[in-house]
């Protein structure tokens, strides 16, 4: 099966800070972390856009759509979803189909 990844972007809420979301960021890992075929986890920052960028790999689509299942629930990822507006949100469901070696998950 091939991997899978997603892509969130999403502004701020206002007078939510870049530290707020580092921190929320922390509790998100934990989740994810603990979720089965989960590979890594990307977030970045946009500055010409001003948005935020998140990128989850995982070991199929399947994975992925049976951990987005539990991540509304789980009490680790409240804090981060409570800083993002909610009206800027967008993801993204892809199959990767090339990677370079040694910077994949099952590479």
């Amino acid at each position: 099966m091939s991997e899978s990844i997603e892509i969130f972007r999403f502004k701020l809420n206002t007078g939510a800070s870049q530290a707020d979301l580092e921190t929320a960021n922390q509790n998100l890992q934990l989740f994810i972390q603990q979720q089965p075929g989960f590979l890594y986890r990307s977030l970045s920052f946009n500055h010409i856009t001003e948005e935020w960028i998140g990128i989850n790999y995982w070991q199929s689509e399947t994975a992925a759509k049976a951990a987005a299942e539990k991540f509304t629930d789980s009490s680790l990822t409240q804090a981060y979803m409570a800083l993002i507006d909610k009206k800027t949100l967008t993801k993204e469901q892809s199959t990767v189909v090339a990677c370079q070696p040694g910077n994949c998950g099952n590479s």
